[in-house]
């Protein structure tokens, strides 16, 4: 990739993930979209992680000739044990370093690996901060973002992990990393709260909210109806259920995939098949909200027969809707299988419109 040389110290976006080894798969499509969707543009992308090994090393490699720079930084040396220990496990923690970790920067820009990047970053990094040290969006956590507002009141905003803009300069000069440090040392404890409160916490007043580092959210109605009317946007899958996890979003795997070209493929894990009850009404449940009647009543059918297989004798009356779903399917009137199916399956016990849903092994819910 051709780059511009001048004066590029200014104009460089420079690019922050936080990892661990765990993350491999994550960060591939993170970086792939990354590039994709910036080629323009001149990216000095820092990988940083506790430890590094010839994995992390080798698809950074495979990204190198995508950004003006790619580089690990690696923290195995400078952290005490149990600081080391809480970085391993949530890379999120790395970043109250990133003053030290990057001490002739003043600004980045921080991405959560569980991200798919298909926007241009240059508005994200051109946004003022106004004298905050670190800018993000308002979080939706409702446990978490309720108990920061009662402990710092509701002006206070509840900023996400997911994309964060910090003002490096700012953040040494009012001393942030030391104020972790030092909670980490006086009170242990605090370290087992989730990296939102205590950033939040300590950031307090000085944090700047803004809806342009809004991340989608996969869980939200419409969502894909979104990113097909748009190609700038940021789409975060850090839930359980990821992408190689057929029986999830289903669409967050089609748009995890189309976004990996062929780098760093040996790292992504293939696309699991359904297994458990729950699988297959998880599948179902989309493709019936999209109206693939066809293909929602095969997973339907599916998921009764199993846990037809789980449940053993049944009574004629209890088996009677799920013969017409079989039949109806095979007569492939599609709608009314799943209809049939699917009163079959609440018929025995899990009802598939509210949270019981959760009673079917593996089971998804969307809203």
């Amino acid at each position: 990739m051709t780059h511009s040389t001048s004066d590029h110290h200014n104009s460089t976006i420079k690019v922050v993930f936080c990892t661990n080894l765990d993350n491999l798969a994550q960060l591939t499509a993170a970086l792939s979209s990354l590039a994709k969707s910036n080629r323009n543009e001149n990216l000095e992308v820092f990988v940083i992680s506790v430890e590094s090994n010839d994995m992390l090393e080798d698809l950074c490699r495979q990204f190198g000739e995508d950004f003006y720079e790619l580089r690990i930084i690696t923290l195995v040396s400078s952290l005490s044990e149990n600081l080391a220990e809480l970085c391993t496990k949530s890379p999120e923690f790395i970043q109250f370093f990133l003053h030290r970790i990057l001490p002739h920067h003043e600004k980045v820009l921080s991405f959560y690996t569980g991200l798919i990047i298909s926007r241009n970053l240059r508005q994200l990094w051109n946004i003022s901060l106004k004298g905050s040290v670190v800018g993000g969006h308002p979080d939706s956590i409702l446990p978490l973002k309720d108990k920061h507002h009662a402990e710092m009141g509701q002006a206070d905003p509840f900023l996400s992990k997911r994309a964060l803009l910090f003002n490096l300069f700012a953040w040494r000069k009012l001393a942030l990393g030391e104020a972790f440090l030092q909670i980490a040392v006086s009170n242990p404890e605090q370290l087992a709260l989730p990296f939102e409160h205590l950033f939040n916490l300590i950031c307090q007043d000085k944090k700047f909210s803004t809806t342009t580092l809004h991340c989608i959210n996969p869980a939200v109605a419409n969502t894909y109806a979104l990113l097909e009317s748009r190609s700038d946007f940021i789409l975060h899958y850090d839930i359980d259920l990821k992408p190689w996890h057929s029986w999830g979003y289903k669409n967050v795997a089609s748009y995890f995939y189309a976004t990996l070209g062929n780098k760093g493929l040996k790292y992504v894990p293939l696309p699991a098949p359904p297994f458990a009850p729950g699988h297959f009404v998880s599948i179902a449940n989309q493709y019936f909200a999209e109206n693939e009647f066809q293909s929602a009543s095969h997973y339907y059918k599916e998921c009764a027969i199993q846990l037809l297989a789980k449940r053993g004798h049944l009574s004629d009356e209890a088996l009677r809707p799920l013969s017409n779903g079989i039949m109806l399917y095979q007569e492939m009137k599609w709608k009314q299988s799943c209809d049939q199916v699917r009163s079959a399956i609440c018929f025995w016990g899990y009802p598939l419109t509210c949270d019981d849903l959760l009673s079917i092994p593996g089971i998804y819910i969307g809203t």
